[in-house]
């Protein structure tokens, strides 16, 4: 959670010092591939859309991965617990990626099917929802984020990015 936090600070700070670059819809749908394979080796992993006519901005695709990977790792965590505290494994849980390009926008979700959680009950200190979830994606112009889960139903995080249209004046 600390480390989740001081990530979130450095990132407001330095957004406007870094070299931000557009890279390739394609390397964006590898980083998640990859994240994907190493967090939740079993996950169903699907790419809509023409990734290789879309760019994006870094900080955006760093941000998107960084969430994504989050949502895998709750899910991981504790999507397998059907049961509740020493129910069923993780054996039981489907989790699938998927990841929609469109011409301005980007969509990713992560989808289990395990315990579920009421996420008004999520108590205020534990930080992955809200902090390494929500306001990272918040926290990129043009990001958002939400968390669709109810006890026994699964979960569903659906992180948005659409790139803001200029200015007239600009």
């Amino acid at each position: 959670a600390r480390r989740a936090l001081d990530e979130i600070a450095r990132f407001g700070e330095m957004r406007d010092l870094r070299d931000v670059r557009d890279i390739g819809g394609a390397e964006l749908e590898q980083a998640l591939r990859e994240a994907t394979g190493e967090l939740a080796p079993f996950a169903q992993f699907t790419a809509v859309g023409d990734a290789a006519q879309v760019t994006i901005p870094s900080d955006v695709a760093d941000t998107v991965v960084q969430a994504a990977s989050e949502a895998l790792r709750n899910s991981v965590q504790h999507a397998g617990r059907r049961g509740g505290a020493g129910g069923t494994d993780d054996e039981d849980v489907t989790r699938a990626v998927a990841v929609e390009f469109g011409a301005r926008q980007l969509r990713v979700l992560v989808l289990d099917d395990g315990a579920g959680f009421d996420p008004a009950r999520v108590a205020p200190n534990r930080l992955g929802l809200s902090r390494s979830i929500l306001q990272r994606m918040e926290a990129i112009p043009g990001g958002s984020a939400s968390v669709h889960a109810a006890p026994g139903a699964g979960t569903r995080v659906v992180l948005l990015w659409a790139r803001e249209e200029p200015d007239a004046g600009d």
